[in-house]
């Protein structure tokens, strides 16, 4: 735990220091080469190296010409248009305000978004924070107001950047809106080859081939960009999202607008008065005003679908009920709950997803929606959970939606009923099919169909009327089930003393066999320290001889239908000589 703590403050000082830096970098670098193919060379150089090693460790690159395509997309608006604007304005623009204007992404952002089929409406406190976000642009640049910097701001610069701002959210909002099937390094990789192709090319059309003279402090800026910000910087970031809830690793962007200012002053003695404290402090307000009104607006509507008449689904218990009173939480608990086609994981899609978070000071949020699992729904399968095709017709499929799922579960431990064995592995397989990773390393997984069948073997219905002492209403809806199974916890902790009141101590009681598995499933297990085969004809080997005798098995297990996600990311590691290793 404590290595861990490590790990996220490390990864948040690279992310604050590094990435704050980058716009002064930046502004030295462009003293000395041209605009285009100085952002050129650091794309091209990280781009490079990120395919590179996707390529040697087997990353799974997009599938269709329409995936390369969005990627390419996706790599023109946030690096060939928007970073190569800041990097032109910079020519003009101080540093630090620059990164000022630019930490209005976040507006552009909701307001594209507000605007869009199923996006998260901007209320009032929405829209006024946009404003007064704006208006600090304004006090920062504006000559009749900037007259105490002692600076004179080209207007183009701030066009360029605001431009630049607009062009980035839109990336943003296409790339969560459009996932790929392929891994976020091989993702990083095609759009920084894209970016930095395009901005070559109008480097060399605009004849700054001529002027092209590498100079040490150039060298310098270009590698520290594209090794440091683009490749470290990126992959802490990424970190940082699987570690922490989303809401903490978003604050960066309060963070790094503050690290450049600071940074531009002491190195290159840029402007900083109270003027630009104010004009700061204006933006970042009008920031954190409309993300705090979208993260309303988002709660607002997971509570509206779940009590949308029209969708099927049943009114939730109030969010401000305090469920799991018999739980000490230190971190939010997922408790989920899948509607499918099926029960391979490899094959059956969602068709209805229900999370209840429970946070540890008692708050809740609930999600629920419906997806388009993009194949029929079997008839028999609809007989059970109410749900038919032309239900699901109109809704997303779940690659639209992943995004959004992934960051409820970010930083959380989970639970469900047979959550372990069904929901869970499902669930990881949908996401790898989105082209995301839903990690369990270090998560607590309460199963209170675990705990029910060792203590009163049944079924859900059978344990909602044995715990809660009443038949259960809306069975096979998904937030039903999910409700049925927060209020079964809740019971279950009440009735058995000896059950341990801590997350952690309760998946370790639930699972006492668990800490010999290397996976969920117990596909591997520890064995002095290594991890070795649990099933199949290699039972009781280690994973590293089978691997150096019969990689052709290894190759099987990857491709081989209903074999768990997490241990195919095992077995893939281990196909490039990486194996698990147990702390002793």
């Amino acid at each position: 735990m404590k290595s861990q703590r490590v790990r996220i403050l490390l990864a948040y000082l690279t992310v604050f220091i590094v990435w704050g830096s980058t716009y002064l970098v930046i502004r030295i670098g462009v003293r000395d080469l041209p605009p285009a193919l100085f952002a050129s060379s650091r794309f091209l150089i990280a781009g490079g190296i990120a395919l590179t090693l996707a390529a040697i460790a087997r990353r799974r690159f997009p599938a269709t010409a329409g995936e390369w395509a969005t990627q390419a997309a996706v790599g023109s608006l946030l690096l060939f248009v928007a970073n190569g604007l800041v990097v032109w304005s910079e020519q003009w623009v101080p540093s630090g305000f620059a990164a000022l204007i630019v930490a209005t992404v976040p507006l552009f952002v909701a307001a594209i978004d507000s605007l869009l089929p199923r996006g998260d409406r901007l209320g009032p406190v929405g829209w006024t924070g946009l404003f007064i976000g704006l208006a600090g642009v304004a006090l920062l640049v504006v000559p009749g107001l900037s007259g105490g910097h002692g600076v004179q701001i080209e207007p183009k610069g701030v066009l360029a950047l605001l431009v630049a701002s607009l062009s980035w959210s839109s990336g943003s909002v296409l790339a969560k809106r459009r996932p790929v099937n392929c891994d976020f390094f091989v993702a990083a990789g095609i759009q920084g080859l894209t970016g930095g192709l395009l901005l070559a090319a109008v480097g060399l059309a605009t004849g700054e081939a001529a002027r092209f003279h590498l100079t040490e402090r150039a060298v310098v800026s270009i590698l520290y960009l594209a090794v440091l910000g683009s490749l470290l910087g990126y992959s802490a970031y990424v970190y940082l999202l699987r570690a922490v809830p989303p809401a903490k690793a978003a604050t960066y962007a309060y963070v790094n607008p503050v690290v450049a200012v600071v940074l531009g002053a002491i190195v290159l003695s840029e402007p900083l008065n109270l003027q630009v404290g104010l004009a700061a402090a204006v933006i970042l307000g009008g920031v954190a005003m409309v993300q705090a009104s979208r993260v309303r607006g988002a709660r607002r509507r997971s509570m509206a679908v779940a009590a949308d008449g029209e969708s099927g689904l049943p009114r939730g218990a109030p969010a401000g009920e305090a469920p799991l009173a018999q739980l000490r939480l230190e971190r939010p608990l997922a408790v989920f709950d899948l509607e499918t086609t099926g029960l391979y994981p490899q094959k059956d899609r969602i068709v209805e997803i229900a999370i209840v978070k429970v946070h540890p000071d008692g708050r809740r949020e609930v999600y629920a929606r419906r997806v388009n699992p993009g194949v029929p729904i079997p008839p028999e399968v609809s007989r059970i959970h109410g749900i038919r095709d032309e239900d699901v017709a109109g809704e997303p499929r779940f690659k639209e939606v992943a995004a959004e799922v992934l960051d409820l579960l970010s930083g959380c431990d989970f639970a469900g009923f047979n959550v372990e064995r069904y929901d869970l592995p499902l669930l990881q397989a949908e996401f790898v099919r989105a082209g995301l990773a839903l990690r369990i390393e270090g998560r607590a997984i309460l199963d209170a169909s675990s705990i029910f069948h060792r203590k009163e073997p049944r079924h859900l219905a059978a344990a909602y009327r044995f715990y809660c002492g009443r038949d259960l209403a809306g069975a096979h809806s998904a937030q039903a089930d999910a409700e049925a199974c927060v209020e079964i916890l809740d019971a279950q902790l009440a009735r058995y003393d000896d059950l341990p009141r801590d997350a952690a101590g309760l998946h370790a009681w639930s699972h006492p066999r668990a800490a010999d598995r290397v996976d969920l499933m117990g596909k591997f297990v520890w064995v002095e320290q290594e991890a070795c085969f649990s099933f199949g004809k290699n039972q009781g080997r280690r994973l590293s001889d089978v691997a150096s005798s019969e990689r052709s098995y290894l190759d099987w297990l990857v491709r081989a239908d209903g074999f768990p996600p997490d241990a195919v990311e095992i077995v893939q590691a281990a196909l490039r000589g990486e194996f698990p290793r147990r702390d002793s």
